[in-house]
């Protein structure tokens, strides 16, 4: 029985050998861990196969991008009507043409960066041997 004063207390003749009493303190850890561990490593698994954090950064890229080059396209309107540049429609149509060839390029190189970088972390994750950052 064990004694009800010091709970960490075990006693062999209830267990009848040494391999049963191991076998019944490896079943408890197993149990606890099945209970408190594994659903969170299942949890984690799913998260990492799943995909949802590669679209994620790639989503966050083509946003940046997105972002970056509306704010110099806007920079720029500013920078002319500061120096009281008029630029004529062809003028304008070349510089909006440039600006957009520019983001579209822009844009596919980042979405590709963030999927690559996005696999390679969730290869590094599923090893184990991914350490955050």
């Amino acid at each position: 029985m064990a004694d009800p004063a010091n709970p960490n207390h075990i006693n062999l003749a209830d267990y009848g050998s040494a391999d049963s009493l191991n076998a019944a303190v490896l079943r408890a850890d197993w149990d606890k861990f099945a209970a408190d561990d594994v659903p969170y490593i299942m949890q984690f698994a799913e998260d990492i196969t799943s995909g949802q954090t590669v679209t994620n950064a790639v989503d966050q890229a083509a946003d940046n991008i997105d972002r970056g080059f509306g704010l110099a396209e806007a920079s720029m309107q500013r920078r002319d009507e500061g120096l009281g540049l008029a630029l004529t429609d062809a003028q304008k149509a070349n510089r909006e043409s440039d600006l957009k060839r520019s983001a579209a390029l822009a844009k596919v190189d980042a979405m590709n960066n963030a999927k690559t970088a996005g696999k390679d972390r969730e290869m590094a994750q599923l090893s184990g041997s991914y350490t955050g950052g």
